[in-house]
Formats: C-alpha cells, sequence, structure tokens
C-alpha cells in the first residue's frame, strides 16, 4: 500500500492549473449555445501525461447545444461545461487527438489520473438524460479506440456529485477509492471485479493518496512556450510536456517533446468566418464614415 502510494509521483504527472485569466474573465454560457457560442467558450480543462511521455489526454470543453433539466445536480456540476476526454498518441506522425473512446451524446465527463503502472485512467461520467453519474475505467494500455476495455461501475454506490473535482485515488493498479454521496462517505472500487462497496477504514489511505497526488516533483518544463501559453501537464522528467494557447482569437494546445520544439496539436478559431467577415464589413464601414 504505502509503496503504491510511494511510488505515485514517479509514474505519471498531472499539473492542475488555474484557468487562464482570458478564461475567467469571460461570462461562461453552459447550455443552449450555437455553434458561435460553442467557438467562443471552448475551453481546454486539466491534462494527464503517460509516465513515458508516449501519449498524453486532456480534457476538451465546449457549451452544451441544447437546454438541460439540471435540478437534480450541485452548482459545480450544473455549471460545468461539457467535457470530452481525447487522448493522443506522440510516437504517431503527426499526432492527432483521438477520442479516448466513443461517448454518448449526452455525456459529459471529469478525466482522473493514471494507475501507478500507467496502464489505466479513471474518470466519472454524467448521463445528462437522467443526471446520474458513474465511475468508469478505461485501460489505456490493452484496449484501443474501436475495440476500448471499459469498466463501468453500473451497480456500484455513485460518486458524490457535489465532489466531482476530488479524483478517485488509486491504491494499486486495480483499486482505487473514491468519494461517495452522502458527507465523508468514501467506496473502495476493483477494476477486476467490477464492484465498489462503501469502505469504512479507507480515510487514512485516500488522504495519503490525495498527498501524494498534490505533491508531486516539480518538472523542469518550461511554464510557458510563448505568449498567451500555460503548462498543462508534464512528465515527471519533462520528456513530454503539454500546453494550451488561448485568447480572443484561438484555442491551442500544444506539445513539447524533450529539447525539441513547441508542435500545434491543433488551433481553433474562436470566431468563425462568417463573424470575421462580419467584423472585416463592420470595420471598413467605420473608417469610410471617418
Amino acid at each position: 500500500m504505502n509503496c503504491i502510494l510511494a511510488s505515485l509521483c514517479a509514474f505519471s504527472f498531472v499539473l492542475l492549473t488555474t484557468a487562464s485569466a482570458f478564461a475567467a474573465a469571460r461570462p461562461p454560457k453552459y447550455d443552449g449555445a450555437s455553434d458561435a457560442d460553442a467557438r467562443e467558450y471552448q475551453t481546454v480543462g486539466k491534462a494527464v501525461v503517460s509516465p513515458d511521455g508516449k501519449f498524453f489526454l486532456y480534457e476538451w470543453m465546449k457549451p452544451y447545444n441544447w437546454k438541460r433539466d439540471t435540478k437534480g445536480l450541485p452548482r459545480a456540476a450544473a455549471n460545468r461545461l461539457q467535457t470530452l476526454i481525447y487522448k493522443v498518441d506522440t510516437d504517431y506522425t503527426p499526432p492527432e487527438s483521438q477520442y479516448l473512446f466513443h461517448p454518448e451524446s449526452a455525456a459529459s465527463f471529469w478525466l482522473g489520473t493514471l494507475s501507478p503502472d500507467g496502464g489505466k485512467v479513471s474518470f466519472y461520467e454524467l448521463d445528462n438524460d437522467s443526471d446520474k453519474v458513474k465511475l468508469g475505467i478505461c485501460d489505456v494500455a490493452g484496449g484501443t479506440l474501436m475495440e476500448p476495455k471499459l469498466t463501468w461501475f453500473e451497480e456500484a454506490p455513485a460518486p458524490d456529485a457535489a465532489r466531482l473535482d476530488q479524483v478517485p485515488v488509486w491504491v494499486s493498479n486495480d483499486q482505487l477509492i473514491y468519494p461517495g454521496a452522502g458527507k465523508g462517505k468514501l467506496m473502495r472500487a476493483d477494476v477486476k471485479t467490477g464492484r465498489a462497496e462503501e469502505c469504512s477504514d479507507c480515510a487514512t489511505a485516500y488522504e495519503q493518496g490525495k498527498a501524494a497526488q498534490n505533491s508531486q516533483p516539480k518538472s523542469p518544463a518550461a511554464p510557458t512556450v510563448g505568449p498567451d501559453t500555460r503548462l498543462l501537464a508534464a512528465s515527471p522528467k519533462g520528456d513530454l510536456a503539454v500546453y494550451v494557447k488561448e485568447n480572443s482569437d484561438v484555442l491551442s494546445v500544444l506539445y513539447k517533446k524533450e529539447s525539441a520544439k513547441p508542435e500545434t496539436l491543433f488551433e481553433n478559431r474562436r470566431r468563425g468566418p462568417y463573424a470575421l467577415a462580419a467584423e472585416s464589413k463592420d470595420a471598413a464601414a467605420k473608417k469610410t464614415e471617418q
């Protein structure tokens, strides 16, 4: 147990950053969004880098394009953008974003962490049709996009919808502890059996695991690689680092391998061609009036 927790930092590294000044300053639009709204309010959440630097996972977030009934959800879950999880294999040329697995249309996710051996990743899924939350595990080492190896804890006690920002804590490569519904409740989940149950003696292990996850050594990766960029996550040795660039014009994800130059994974314009054309027309009209 202590061996696993002590080695957690050496196997994977995730850097949780605060939102950029640009993202924090914008009033969010959570649902009922148009295509233009989705472009404007899209952002990137957290990222997780594999221990060997061969892949990373990240959250891409956007407003929902339909009106939801969120009366049964805590505010933090109701006021979160729809979030999808993508995987990038950096050994591929060129690398590209692919779903970790194909999501249901009404689903939104909270990316967790990698198991100590780096072979599995935890996540929470919110079904917006039922407002139900469940824990899931994806075997990133043994599955593919077309044939994912997923473990769903369908019949297990649900994660606490008010504490979805508290990721599950791995206590071995096949077991993890997560906050259950109810004050102070903790659940122990077993990936091999797909079962989870309330755990009355898990508090110490859970707190130790959280401390290990939150006290990871500082990565040698640079905190920025240019204007409006910030570090999202990096491997312990800094041989793979993931960055986001975010301003009023673009949203980009970049990655940097060892001493190579940063590569742009994608660059999304916040304003579509019609909006840009309209702005250009308005600017020309104002210039003519002057």
